[in-house]
């Protein structure tokens, strides 16, 4: 299909040759010259066409370089017509390009890229031979399957040295075991702090070791007795005194006492026990004159009938009873004084001989909910709030001593009745508190009786700490540990 060369600028040998229209190829033509007249250059320009490819005309600019643009110009027939048509490289490229599909050249670059050495057949070439298919992709394919050999043989010799340390010494079982541990979900940090506070428990405990004798010394805490006041129960029963009237004066007996009073006292405060006072005399001189004014008793006998109808046997009962109990629960209340919370520091004192002893975490969590109970405690309020009480109680039971048998306002007690609630209940958990932490100091001196559950305990810990270093280690080595496994899927 190539009919003729009829032009070569700035190509190799070739600055400016322009008359090859006049050399024709044939179906067989040969090119023969001395070196340096340019075979090659045409093998170039010739693999420059069938590849498509600039870089072989590039490559062979005239020396000395000249400027201007390289230029190939052949004649080829095409499509099977008798007549030729130019073929074109310039400007680093090929014309529309139909005849490189029908072009094979078997030149030096061929033998170089399909045998590997160029012209010379050396053993490696004979073997390249005989194990690919003859042609440029096998060689390139041999050539990376040689490399990746190559570089096979020395990932095996370099995948001991990327072993992270921790298990560098270790066999196949523990490599694996170490590389495949999850550490998906652990925080560094706290798994470090788990660290230093096992082996500051460890030190301890050793340390302990040494002098048992030292924590078995140790006085236990006191007994928590708290004292459940039950002041509510006393408020309640003055209240209900207070409320209380007497139902069997009759209603007639009441008025005409009212409107005696009103008539002959200019202050009734005290009338009440004044004529009581004097019932209780006339009762032993009914026949004689009466001692405040001197008039003759048998005279006032419709007045006395009245005080007597009034002041009754069960009426005298009522209010002694009345009298008798508020004045003894009011006593009752005065003596009530809230002291737990002094009791409880003193427990707490006791307790703080145990705090950096025992790390155990019911014990830590125990405690922390006693500190915070004992934060809680208000006993200042609770005892201003009494004396508001007691104060307001006071008052009204005068009013009852004055008039006994009328109902008297209650106290109210609704806040303070929540706040002893509260409070009590407060006492309750911490003694519950304050009675699994007896238990468990008692539990903790017990193992320093037998230094052999010491020792135990002291390999727990130190079986702890390897697991934590473990994990560290594993978290901390996580690249050398994707390198391992990188390298090792390669290998194998």
């Amino acid at each position: 299909m190539i009919k003729s060369i009829k032009e070569i600028k700035n190509i190799g040998v070739f600055s400016d040759f322009k008359n090859g229209g006049s050399k024709r190829f044939e179906k067989l033509t040969y090119i023969y010259g001395l070196s340096t007249y340019g075979k090659t250059t045409i093998t170039e320009i010739l693999n420059s066409l069938k590849n498509d490819n600039n870089s072989y005309v590039i490559k062979r600019k005239t020396i000395p370089y000249i400027n201007c643009q390289q230029k190939v110009l052949f004649s080829v027939l095409v499509d099977g017509s008798a007549n030729e048509r130019d073929l074109c490289y310039k400007n680093d490229s090929w014309s529309v390009n139909t005849i490189s599909k029908n072009m094979e050249i078997f030149g030096t670059d061929f033998i170089h890229k399909n045998l590997f050495t160029g012209l010379q057949i050396e053993r490696n070439n004979k073997e390249n031979f005989t194990q690919f298919i003859l042609g440029e992709q096998g060689v390139i394919l041999a050539e990376k399957i040689k490399a990746k050999k190559q570089g096979l043989t020395n990932d095996k010799k370099n995948l001991s040295n990327t072993v992270p340390h921790f298990v560098k010494n270790k066999n196949e079982f523990e490599i694996k075991k170490f590389i495949n541990y999850q550490i998906n979900y652990m925080d560094l940090d706290k798994i470090k702090t788990e660290i230093e506070e096992k082996s500051l428990e460890l030190t301890n405990e050793q340390d302990r070791l040494k002098e048992p004798s030292k924590i078995l010394n140790l006085s236990e805490p006191k007994k928590f007795d708290y004292k459940y006041e039950n002041i509510i129960d006393i408020i309640d029963s003055i209240n209900k005194l207070l409320i209380e009237n007497y139902e069997n004066i009759r209603e007639d007996s009441f008025k005409q006492l009212e409107k005696h009073l009103i008539n002959n006292f200019k202050n009734n405060e005290n009338a009440e026990n004044w004529i009581k006072t004097g019932l209780n005399y006339c009762k032993d001189h009914d026949e004689g004159n009466c001692p405040f004014c001197g008039q003759k008793l048998n005279n006032a006998r419709e007045l006395l009938n009245l005080y007597n109808d009034f002041f009754d046997e069960n009426y005298n009962f009522f209010i002694k009873k009345i009298e008798e109990e508020i004045t003894d629960k009011i006593q009752k209340l005065e003596d009530i004084t809230f002291t737990n919370k002094s009791a409880l520091q003193t427990c707490l004192a006791d307790i703080a001989q145990y705090n950096n002893l025992i790390k155990d975490s019911e014990f830590q969590t125990d405690l922390k909910k006693i500190k915070a109970n004992l934060n809680l405690i208000d006993e200042e309020s609770i005892n201003t709030g009494k004396s508001k009480i007691l104060k307001a109680i006071k008052i009204r039971a005068s009013l009852k001593n004055i008039s006994p048998y009328k109902k008297i306002e209650e106290v109210n007690i609704d806040a303070f009745k929540n706040k002893i609630s509260e409070y009590n209940k407060i006492l309750k958990d911490t003694y519950v508190l304050l009675t699994s932490i007896t238990v468990i100091i008692k539990e903790f001196k017990n193992k320093y009786k037998n230094t052999k559950e010491i020792q135990i305990n002291i390999e727990i810990i130190n079986n702890k700490i390897k697991v934590l270093e473990y994990k560290k280690a594993r978290i901390e080595l996580c690249a050398q540990c994707k390198d391992y496994i990188k390298l090792h899927n390669v290998v194998n």
